[in-house]
């Protein structure tokens, strides 16, 4: 969300418009009129209020001529007010749609592109694994031989998209958890445990909503309210501090969480969909910053090599890569993926991803704090990152620590979780 005052602005407008159109959103001219036609709506109908409520204080010192004189011009005011709510009515829902369908404005720094093949690498990490015998399985067929992947099942339970992991695929996969909130409460982090099922606000809070809608499961609660499948615990944890005013002192404010998540991933197929990579259901753990606005790019930076550090603990090979203006996500004006080696397609697939989305966020949840410079109530800056997706982090895993024997090593770090450091068919 925009102050729309300003972008609608003489003076911001036309450069509003130009970095939209970075963003794949055009503003129009017809988008500023229906702004300054509703501004004048609104105002009119404050004005009528005023009168309505002028006309109405008179009543108790009137006699009865002037009182049905009263009467007549408070019929007429409350006819115009029917009339300006009507109009409001028939303009305010479409516009306030669009307005939450319009994305964040990109950083300046940000690449410009108009889709994932235009974003720069940054910088490469760690050595890709040559395995001896040139033989790659990709993790699917390793972890099913190892017995610790079962898609079948997982389709007989659920459908397609769906994974099963079984004995150390299962004790695995919760040692990742544990290392990584373990990870992330050891550089402040709260660790929080929210709801998977959300109201639609909170799905608006964070931007999913209304462009969303139809990535999104979807259900009921008991009375017939609709309630939302969480796509990332970003949702919860932002949406937990919402209305939330800080003071400096607390800023920056971090949560963590694992979670859940869901998402239709509609139209999607192919290798990505038939193993951990791409599914309905995915777990994840979520880093989430509420910053001073003069702050919120070192808290950007420092939540990146938060995210670097767990990767180059695991022993895993990745890099650096920045999204360009045309592949950023709705909420972010900036974003800085993480992508690990994945050896059987001979590529890097994202992990990990930190977003800075500025007061996008907050201005929808109203999240705000107190300046002691101003002594004004001031949006606060919001960000969040993936330390990192378990499913992904654990097809990489199996892929880069596998041997020629079929057996798969554990990285050291997680050791101590799993009570085993390598994986074989015996």
């Amino acid at each position: 969300m925009h102050d729309l005052r300003e972008i609608f602005s003489e003076e911001q407008f036309g450069q509003t418009v130009e970095a939209l159109q970075y963003r794949g959103f055009e503003l129009t001219e017809g988008d500023r009129a229906v702004y300054y036609e509703l501004r004048s709506l609104r105002s009119g109908q404050e004005d009528l209020r005023a009168d309505k409520n002028r006309i109405a204080a008179q009543f108790k010192d009137s006699d009865d001529q002037r009182r049905a004189e009263l009467r007549e011009e408070l019929a007429t005011v409350e006819s115009a007010l029917e009339s300006a709510k009507e109009q409001l009515e028939g303009v305010e829902p479409g516009f306030n749609d669009r307005m939450l369908r319009m994305p964040n404005i990109s950083a300046p720094h940000v690449p410009i592109g108009g889709s994932e093949d235009e974003n720069v690498e940054v910088s490469v990490h760690g050595e890709i694994k040559v395995l001896q015998g040139d033989v790659t399985l990709d993790h699917l067929t390793l972890g099913t031989r190892l017995g610790i992947i079962d898609n079948d099942n997982a389709a007989m339970l659920s459908g397609s998209k769906f994974s099963l992991l079984r004995g150390e695929g299962a004790v695995l996969k919760r040692a990742l958890i544990n290392f990584m909130l373990d990870s992330s409460t050891a550089n402040g982090y709260e660790e929080v445990d929210a709801p998977y099922l959300v109201r639609p606000d909170i799905m608006q809070g964070t931007g999913q909503l209304p462009k969303f809608d139809d990535d999104m499961f979807k259900t009921t609660d008991n009375k017939g309210n609709p309630l939302y499948l969480i796509p990332t615990t970003e949702v919860t944890l932002t949406n937990l501090l919402r209305t939330h005013v800080f003071s400096p002192e607390e800023l920056p404010y971090k949560l963590t969480g694992s979670s859940e998540n869901f998402r239709r991933e509609a139209g999607k197929s192919g290798q990505d969909t038939k193993g951990l990579i791409r599914n309905h259901q995915f777990p994840k753990i979520e880093l989430v910053r509420v910053a001073h606005p003069d702050d919120s790019w070192e808290s950007y930076y420092e939540m990146i090599d938060e995210a670097s550090l767990v990767l180059e603990t695991l022993g895993l090979p990745y890099r650096h890569l920045d999204l360009c203006t045309g592949d950023l996500g709705v909420a972010a004006m900036a974003t800085r993926d993480l992508e690990v080696w994945l050896p059987s397609q001979g590529r890097y697939l994202e992990v990990s991803s930190v977003s800075n989305t500025g007061s996008y966020q907050s201005r929808r949840m109203g999240m705000k704090f107190l300046n002691p410079e101003t002594g004004k109530r001031e949006f606060v800056h919001t960000l969040n990152g993936t330390a990192v997706a378990v499913g992904r982090t654990l097809a990489c895993i199996l892929e880069n620590g596998q041997n020629p024997d079929g057996s798969v090593d554990i990285p050291e770090a997680l050791h101590d979780y799993t009570k085993f450091s390598r994986i074989t068919t015996e």
